[in-house]
């Protein structure tokens, strides 16, 4: 049986927050994939501060 310390408790939900972080931009990527118009104006507006 593994016992764990305090102080391995919270670095595990730190990985899965990380673990779900990258997820999350994982999927917002792959929407934006999806979605061409969405990414040129989103250049164009990033490109226009330039």
């Amino acid at each position: 049986m593994t016992t764990h310390t305090a102080s391995e408790r919270p670095r595990r939900g730190w990985r899965w927050a990380g673990f779900a972080a990258a997820l999350l931009v994982l999927l917002l990527v792959f929407a934006a994939w999806l979605q061409p118009e969405m990414t040129m104006q989103m250049a164009q507006q990033i490109w226009s501060c330039f």
